[in-house]
Formats: C-alpha cells, structure tokens, sequence
C-alpha cells in the first residue's frame, strides 16, 4: 500500500480567506458519508459532508448544505489525504468554502477553511479554535501554519481565542469592505 504523509500548503492572509470563498458560514456537521463516485477513470472514493447552516457569514446558502471531499472509505477501500479536514457528525464551526463544486477539497486551502467552535452554543463562551486545536487569538492567526498532531481534533478549550461573536464581526466587515472595493473597480 503505498502512503503519502504531508500536504504542503500556504496558509492565507485573512484578507485572502475571506475574499477567496465564494460561501463562508457557520454550521453543524449532520452527516457524514463515504462511498464511490464518478465514472470509469473518473472514479474515486468521496466523502460527503452534510451541515445544517445556522448563519450565512459571505455569500449564499440555504438552511443545509452538502459537500463533496475527496477520500473516504467503502468496503475494504479506503483512501486518507493528509492535511485534509476531519469531520465528525454534530461538529460545529465557521467554514471558507472556495468553491462548492468540482473540487476536491472545497474548503479555503484545506484545513486552513474550518475554525471549530467550542464552548456552549448561544452563549458568549463560544470560542473559535483553528483545525489544528490552538485557539484563534486573532483574525490574523489564520495565516500561521497548521501544527500536525498525532491526535486529531483533540479538545482544547481556551479563554485566549477569539469569541465567536468577534471573528463573525471581522469576518462580515472584511467581506463588506471587500465588496465595497469590488464595486468601486
């Protein structure tokens, strides 16, 4: 079986995470699914991610939105990408999504588009954490490396990340302020 162990990729500038996703939200993971797809030479193993959407941060999207990563498992196949995303049904968290289709990675730069959410929902102790489990102490920190883990998603709670309600704020601004510019071109 031969094995690949790294995904180099360059983290983003806020300013590029939030300007390069055509859909950023916040959401829980309601289903996980692994199975084949595509045709012929086309075919693969995917995963289907399914989120119940509870805001709409940039962009569109309905109350459930699904997407397509490449890699799963099925029968006795199973194919894992390093530096992709993990995803757990009842996850919450804040997702860049590049592009929804076509892709096989949809999210900002892989792991580098999911900021999980911890803390009790509704309340001011949400807090963000980046996919690596360090807290997100600024909006600026997106655009530090991942640290790999032998342990992924292992649970770090921490009063240093930034609060949900605070990276939402930056987010909208930026996204606003971007578009504004957009407009003016």
């Amino acid at each position: 079986m031969a094995m690949a162990r790294a995904t180099t990729v360059v983290p983003p500038s806020f300013d590029e995470l939030v300007q390069a996703s055509e859909l950023v939200f916040r959401g829980r993971v309601t289903a996980v699914k692994s199975d084949w797809a595509g045709e012929g030479k086309a075919r693969h193993l995917a995963t289907w991610v399914t989120f119940a959407v509870e805001r709409t941060l940039r962009g569109s999207a309905g109350g459930e939105i699904t997407l397509e990563f490449m890699g799963g498992e099925s029968g006795a196949k199973r194919l894992v990408l390093a530096g992709w995303p993990q995803f757990a049904v009842g996850d919450r968290g804040v997702f860049f999504v590049e592009q929804r289709l076509g892709r096989v990675c949809p999210l900002m730069r892989l792991r580098h588009g999911k900021y999980r959410i911890v803390g009790e929902a509704g309340t001011a102790s949400e807090r963000v954490m980046r996919d690596d489990g360090t807290p997100l102490k600024s909006a600026t920190d997106v655009s530090a490396p991942l640290v790999e883990t032998s342990g992924a998603n292992r649970a770090v709670t921490s009063n240093e990340a930034l609060s949900l309600r605070n990276f939402e704020a930056q987010i909208e601004t930026r996204s606003s302020e971007l578009a504004r510019k957009e407009t003016v071109r």
